[in-house]
């Protein structure tokens, strides 16, 4: 997404963290993590998912936090996880790495998800399981809001339509019982959950406003109503899919 509008990433990754992290660990303790795992999370932003995982597998067990920029997990480093700088399109592993592979909002970035994918299943052991979780943007497209919607549009920079096809994508990457679910939330103005997708809008927005295909004043109502208590609408489903890695 545009993050232009989005001054302070360590303030952003913590919104990101308060919303997020609460249906993710939920997922990850359904896989059944637990001491002794050895576990890759990657586009670890600031590290809190990885930090649960390294209370979870314990000193017994292994967690690598990968980023393109680790500058964050670097500074809040948390005692067991490794930081690697990394791209999960260029840099390996070897195969049979890891027991765990999770990533979060990471391949609706990429140019070449399914490959991201492909190469991630490569990384799991036999038995192991990759937990993905990813926005399906395309749905605030249909948003009743006709600015948050043309803003929603102007998301160039993410896939919009990807989280729909990732459970397929897991099973096409060789992946066995996979599973998926979709989370949908509605929200009222002024909330933590407004605050969120109105800073994303505002953000797709800046090109609409530059090309004169949206006003600015049209932009700064958009904010005003994701600020209004009385505002009421839904985000975007967050998908979440798990797959597993044939035995032997």
């Amino acid at each position: 997404m545009n993050t232009a509008v989005f001054h302070d990433r360590d303030a952003w990754l913590s919104l990101l963290e308060e919303l997020f992290d609460p249906p993710t660990c939920e997922r990850l303790d359904d896989v059944g993590v637990g001491p002794g795992w050895e576990a890759l999370e990657v586009g670890a932003g600031r590290g809190s998912i990885a930090a649960w995982l390294a209370e979870r597998v314990g000193p017994e067990g292994r967690v690598v936090a990968t980023d393109v920029d680790t500058t964050l997990l670097e500074q809040r480093a948390a005692a067991g996880v490794e930081i690697l700088r990394h791209d999960v399109l260029a840099d390996d592993f070897s195969p049979a790495s890891f027991d765990l592979v999770h990533c979060r909002a990471l391949l609706v970035h990429v140019r070449d998800p399914e490959r991201a994918l492909a190469r991630m299943a490569a990384w799991l052991k036999p038995g192991g399981v990759l937990v993905a979780e990813e926005p399906w943007t395309d749905v605030a497209r249909l948003a009743p809001d006709a600015t948050a919607a043309r803003a929603a549009a102007a998301l160039a920079d993410i896939d919009g339509a990807f989280a729909r096809r990732l459970p397929q994508a897991l099973r096409d990457a060789g992946l066995e019982r996979v599973r998926a679910d979709a989370r949908l939330a509605f929200f009222e103005g002024g909330s933590r959950e407004a605050a969120f997708f109105r800073r994303v809008l505002e953000g797709a927005a800046v090109s609409l406003v530059a090309t004169g295909d949206l006003g600015a004043d049209e932009v700064r109502e958009m904010k005003a109503r994701f600020d209004d208590p009385t505002f009421l609408d839904c985000g975007w489903p967050r998908i979440g899919a798990v797959g597993w890695k044939a035995d032997g």
